[in-house]
């Protein structure tokens, strides 16, 4: 099942909450955090901000390859160009791959097998 599967709550009149209850009434922030931190730290896993995870989703989802636009429309942002003004550091390769796969392609008639995206190796970011 998918996220957009999933059966939504009602929602109260005139809430603009994304979070609630199974009532429609809303859940406080702190709650979500506090389960996010005991179910992390349940994990094993070390600590860190639940808006971080959020970074790190589009972080890799870049670096692997998936278009801005795309990542864009998951985090929910109103342009592009606001996930680009905040990412574009984690895509600097991409420009030159991008360039050589369209040459390959012109030049040699021939598809690049890989699409363009960053390297594999050791992060560079900072």
């Amino acid at each position: 099942m998918s996220v957009e599967e999933l059966p939504r709550p009602p929602a109260r009149k005139g809430s603009t909450c994304t979070a609630t209850r199974p009532d429609g009434s809303p859940i406080h922030p702190d709650l979500i955090t506090d389960w996010f931190r005991r179910l992390a730290r349940g994990a094993g896993l070390p600590p860190i901000r639940l808006h971080d995870v959020r970074h790190s989703y589009a972080t890799a989802a870049l670096a692997a390859g998936i278009p801005a636009k795309v990542v864009s429309e998951r985090l929910g942002h109103a342009t592009i160009a606001i996930t680009m003004d905040v990412y574009s550091h984690v895509i600097p390769g991409m420009d030159a791959q991008a360039a050589n796969a369209v040459a390959s392609l012109i030049l040699d008639g021939s598809s690049p097998s890989v699409r363009p995206g960053p390297k594999s190796g050791p992060s560079t970011d900072k």
